[in-house]
């Protein structure tokens, strides 16, 4: 049969053949990459949550730690060790009292019924009741007779004693409170070394003057935490103590990380910082954005505890609790650990993970599989330990096979299109194979070589209405629009540089350009100036004027005034305009230039409030010293200053007079003769204690009120 083809017929025929065997070979190849390729894809994105959740719990570790080390070194701390222990020995000295009325109360009618709703049987008086004289004393005072809630304890700041520890509660107490506040911890214990006593406590819970040896939390992770610490010599030592029930909290899952104080090389107690899971949990979580970091509709991260506990809610109790305690119970999991999970509303603390993923992560191994998780589902999973402090964890990123493999079906069904398409084509193609092909091809195959050298001017002559004439034609489309991204790419490469020594200091902006990502230094003799522009209220409310283009001319013009005087632009953050002078080019007169600008902004403040009629007035505050400097950030990345200079100019800045300047004691010294500023009032902050200042008034307040 074939013989009496003709030869265009039979090369017609054996095209088509093989082309279809072809497809049938790459199609079955794609497809089988195709889902490899798809199982790849979520295996990296599980990963990459996985890693990103785990550096932002080490993360979180590594501040609380700086914390309770800078806590142990702080002068206010140390005081307070010394202060409450005395006054606490002088209350016990008096010997043990008769549990006042109000306290007995306070236990039954407050702590104990919490206790009860989260545990099994009902909990006992005597048991938790305190025995020292001092401890019922000042928890008569300060928990019982303390007019606030149950959870708002720390309001109190003096209860009216007139002993020597409510002196010293009065004193100290402001400082733990913003202490508190500024580094977002639950609350901060100070413990007796000789004694046990816990001294003091910022929010008052139950464990507040109870001894930590014999008291009713001596099996407590506080006391395990303080035996640690105690066992520590050296100065910043931090023991860490893991999650678990923690009565006085209610039974909520509580760390604790503890460092020894330490005066004159003797531990005179133990500064400890207690942990609340939920911030863990927020990170976790996600914010509750699963789908937007790429889990999908069943994707969630979560962490295990070292003994095999979850220590993270997982996705499905926060979005479907009910449909996530039938899946328990569907996988067989204990009823009274079901119902503990629902009574508690988590499942931290209360939910073992027995899975292939928790076992090799506590391990210490990390990886990915397609395994069955806790609810017996099959899930494509990647985990991870996680050390902290001796402890180790596993953090597990997971979503159902379901979900992860649906797009093969759908690419399938594609891949069966696209198959069918390619066979219509190939055979319209294999009609005009008897053609010559040769000298086309290769002027195309020259063209295809000039490019690969980077000649992106070649072109190819186009002859004729033939398929290998459209070849030559897209060939040279293809050609211009390389000429074309080519010219973007270096136009963008222009713009990109230009962007980041718009954003950053010249110098960084280089060091950025070729490649360093991680920039921290410490900086000697630097000048930072804080302008806070005030009045934007009233210029919102009037109305007038568009407030963003006022703000962005003015803040164009500062900027300007920047460039003329040597000053360094760090950024601005609502109202306020914040930048530096000898940080990235060491100036000798770096507080002259910094007053020369502060000065030129407020005449520059003047034009505008006297051309635009607006109610604005700046208040600048002005700060000499040492910074440490770097990028901040890992995905909007700023430079920025973290010292104590920066927190002194920003402090000083709202003391500041309208229009007027205030700088520090640092600054006036650099300045020289500068009899224009006058010395100002000291002002008192909690964390820089007091600061002596000079101001200079630089315009008259005008009588615009817009």
């Amino acid at each position: 049969m074939m013989r009496s083809l003709s030869i265009r017929s039979k090369l017609l025929a054996m095209m088509l053949l093989s082309s279809i065997l072809c497809l049938a070979v790459g199609g079955w190849v794609a497809d089988r990459r195709g889902t490899a390729a798809l199982e790849s894809a979520v295996f990296n994105q599980l990963t990459s949550v996985r890693e990103d959740k785990r550096a932002h719990v080490e993360d979180y570790a590594d501040e609380m730690q700086r914390v309770v080390r800078m806590l142990s070194q702080t002068p206010a701390v140390l005081r307070g060790m010394s202060e409450f222990s005395e006054a606490f020995r002088q209350l016990d000295a008096a010997g043990p009292e008769p549990p006042s009325p109000e306290l007995i109360r306070f236990y039954q009618n407050d702590f104990l019924p919490r206790l009860a709703r989260v545990s099994n049987g009902s909990p006992s008086l005597t048991s938790y009741l305190p025995a020292g004289g001092a401890a019922r004393q000042l928890q008569t005072d300060y928990l019982a007779r303390n007019p606030n809630g149950f959870d708002e304890k720390a309001k109190l700041v003096d209860a009216g004693g007139g002993t020597a520890y409510d002196a010293a509660h009065n004193s100290l107490h402001p400082f733990y409170q913003v202490a508190l506040r500024e580094y977002h911890i639950d609350d901060i214990v100070l413990i007796d070394a000789t004694t046990a006593d816990v001294v003091y406590s910022v929010i008052k819970q139950p464990d507040f003057a109870t001894n930590l040896r014999n008291g009713p939390y001596s099996r407590s992770g506080l006391a395990r935490v303080f035996e640690r610490a105690l066992d520590m010599h050296d100065l910043g030592a931090v023991a860490f103590e893991p999650f678990s029930a923690y009565p006085p909290a209610g039974l909520a899952p509580t760390g604790f990380l503890a460092s020894p104080l330490l005066r004159n090389g003797v531990t005179i107690g133990v500064v400890v910082v207690q942990l609340s899971i939920e911030d863990i949990d927020r990170v976790m979580s996600s914010g509750r954005h699963w789908a937007e970091i790429g889990l999908g509709r069943t994707g969630s991260a979560y962490l295990v505890g070292s003994d095999g506990r979850a220590l993270s809610d997982d996705r499905e109790i926060i979005e479907n609790k009910p449909g996530f305690l039938k899946a328990l119970a569907a996988a067989g999991v204990d009823p009274e650990i079901i119902h503990r999970v629902d009574i508690f509303n988590t499942m931290v603390m209360n939910l073992p993970i027995d899975t292939e993923a928790s076992r090799a992560a506590l391990g210490g191994r990390s990886g990915t599989g397609i395994i069955r998780d806790y609810q017996d589902v099959p899930v494509l999973s990647s985990w991870a330990p996680i050390n902290l402090g001796g402890v180790r964890w596993a953090v597990i990123a997971e979503m159902d096979a379901a979900e992860a493999f649906a797009p093969q079906v759908q690419f399938r069904n594609t891949l069966l299109l696209v198959a069918a398409v390619a066979a219509i084509l190939l055979t319209l193609t294999t009609l005009f194979w008897a053609n010559a092909f040769v000298r086309p091809i290769r002027e195309i195959l020259a063209g295809v070589k000039a490019l690969d050298r980077g000649d992106d001017t070649v072109r190819i002559s186009v002859e004729g209405h033939d398929e290998f004439s459209e070849l030559a034609g897209a060939f040279n489309e293809m050609a211009e629009e390389i000429a074309l991204r080519n010219a973007r790419i270096e136009a963008k490469s222009a713009e990109y540089e230009a962007l980041l020594k718009n954003v950053y200091p010249d110098v960084v902006a280089e060091r950025i350009k070729l490649g360093q990502t991680e920039i921290a230094e410490y900086v000697r003799n630097v000048t930072v100036i804080v302008l806070n522009l005030g009045g934007v209220d009233r210029l919102i409310e009037s109305k007038q004027h568009s407030t963003v283009t006022v703000i962005n001319e003015f803040v164009d013009a500062l900027d300007d005034a920047a460039e003329r005087t040597g000053v360094e632009k760090l950024k601005t953050i609502g109202e306020s305009y914040l930048a530096a002078c000898g940080l990235v080019t060491p100036r000798l007169d770096h507080a002259a230039r910094a007053v020369a600008f502060a000065a030129e902004a407020c005449r520059i403040l003047e034009r505008f409030r006297r051309a635009w009629h607006l109610p604005l007035d700046l208040h600048v505050g002005i700060a000499s010293g040492d910074v440490e400097a770097g990028l901040v950030g890992r995905q909007r990345t700023v430079y920025d200053l973290i010292s104590v200079t920066m927190l002194t100019a920003r402090r000083i800045a709202f003391e500041a007079a309208p229009n007027a300047i205030r700088i520090t004691v640092a600054t006036h010294h650099l300045l020289g003769e500068a009899p224009e500023f006058e010395p100002r009032p000291l002002i008192e902050s909690p964390l820089l204690g007091e600061i002596a200042t000079y101001e200079r008034a630089v315009l008259a307040r005008a009588g615009v009120e817009g």
